[in-house]
């Protein structure tokens, strides 16, 4: 049974000043199987409240989703049990799948001020935490709020309307805990650094402070909650190293149906500046028209990577297993590649995002070490400052050592560079480049 969420002792009965202690949750009846019933119920948390409750949301929809995206509407109907109550279903699905549920209460005032409130529900069913993150991360419903392992911890993702909101309430009820109150910092995300094993409740508020007309009614601002249900296993338990680096990987910003773009491109090498056109087409042919009396050559190779990056895919495709270490590393959990002899390549992997890269190629190995990136407005991440360091592969010699800074600008619905910054050392020799993109224009925009 989950934790009432909210401290304070609050009358059943919905009167307009305390509507905005109810919210929509839905749930199961009995353990999972793949005969079920859903259950969905307005009340403090995610049990039955007052019969007369149950009547009230019967317009309720709702609807079961599977991982491929498939809904399959839900035939809620009203169930009551002495004075409580609750809308009901039966489902009949295997696992993984989630249980989705809308309603639009209305305008009531509280504290004479007029609030029009949306409600939205979740419940997963899944085994790996991943599944759940994925499950709970859809278009279907405006507002969501997706949890993710963090180690010992969680990272609360959430999102309106596809892209992370700052400044919304969380509440979090879980297992053996009080519950905490959170609020989502300036790139849409709470956390807790701790969060065991089990069942939990969670909820978000997000206020539209625009205020509108809803028939005849006046309101001053609009409020959006959403609530999620789901059981969560441990860091450890939840997610084997394959699903760590594949859930990682689907965590990149990539170009889908990219359709190419130019842009004014202005090189400098610290001692030469020169200006030009670039062109990247669809199929990633690299065009630099100018740039007289420079040398292009570095420009292109980095020019190359950022398509083979933003193209997706790419890296070894053998699986993984997690290595074990004495102490934590700050750029997460290592694992390495099965069977991988002639490479050698190991991965770290820290909060969705691949940190760290070692490879071995020929006489020379080198590591890329990840230390900042960039969320996009679906939450996928770009780097923006990294390392990469170049060895000997017989001696262990270093080399040659490279910083990165990359800067990104969103046009359309891919994010291009705005800046990229490279200063390399080797053999007692600095070399700098700097690459300022403007006037991006897609080709092709009807792709």
């Amino acid at each position: 049974m989950y934790r009432m969420l909210l401290a304070a002792t609050l009358a059943i009965g919905l009167t307009p000043a305390s509507a905005s202690a109810h919210f929509l949750w839905v749930g199961l009846r009995g353990e999972p199987t793949d005969k079920g019933t859903v259950c969905v119920y307005f009340n403090e948390g995610p049990e039955a409240g007052s019969a007369r409750l149950a009547k009230k949301i019967a317009p309720t929809k709702a609807w079961l989703r599977r991982p491929d995206g498939a809904p399959t509407p839900l035939d809620l109907r009203v169930v009551e049990q002495n004075e409580t109550g609750q809308l009901e279903a039966a489902i009949d699905a295997a696992r993984p799948y989630c249980v989705e549920a809308r309603f639009d209460y209305g305008v009531f005032k509280h504290d004479d001020h007029p609030v029009l409130l949306n409600y939205y529900a979740r419940h997963v069913e899944a085994d790996a935490a991943d599944q759940v993150a994925s499950l709970a991360t859809s278009d279907s419903l405006p507002l969501c709020v997706v949890p993710r392992r963090d180690g010992a911890g969680l990272t609360l993702d959430v999102l309106w309307q596809g892209k992370l909101a700052t400044g919304c309430q969380v509440v979090v009820n879980g297992p053996d805990q009080d519950s905490q109150e959170l609020t989502t910092d300036d790139k849409g995300r709470a956390k807790l650094a701790k969060a065991p094993a089990g069942d939990y409740a969670i909820r978000a508020r997000k206020i539209d402070a625009k205020a509108g007309k809803l028939g005849e009614q006046e309101y001053e601002a609009t409020h959006h909650y959403a609530t999620l249900t789901c059981k969560l296993k441990d860091s450890a338990a939840s997610l084997s190293a394959d699903q760590t680096l594949s859930a990682a990987r689907a965590s990149r910003a990539v170009w889908d149906d990219f359709p190419g773009f130019t842009a004014d491109l202005t090189l400098g090498t610290g001692e030469q500046r020169a200006a030009g056109k670039l062109t990247i087409t669809e199929d990633g042919e690299i065009r630099l028209v100018g740039f007289d009396n420079i040398k292009t050559d570095r420009a292109k190779q980095l020019l190359q990577q950022l398509v083979q990056h933003r193209s997706g895919g790419g890296g070894p495709t053998q699986t993984v297993s997690y290595v074990d270490e004495a102490t934590e590393h700050p750029l997460g959990r290592l694992m390495t590649f099965n069977g991988d002899k002639e490479m050698n390549s190991a991965y770290r992997v820290k909060e969705n995002v691949v940190t760290e890269v070692n490879r071995a190629m020929g006489p020379m190995k080198f590591t890329i070490s990840v230390l900042a990136v960039h969320l996009n407005s679906e939450g996928k991440y770009l780097p923006t400052t990294f390392n990469v360091s170049y060895w000997n592969r017989e001696s262990g010699k270093l080399q040659a050592s490279e910083t990165h800074l990359n800067e990104w600008v969103r046009v359309g619905d891919f994010d291009l560079p705005t800046r990229f910054v490279l200063l390399r050392a080797e053999d007692g020799k600095r070399e700098i480049l700097d690459m300022e993109f403007r006037n991006h224009k897609l080709l092709n925009a009807e792709k």
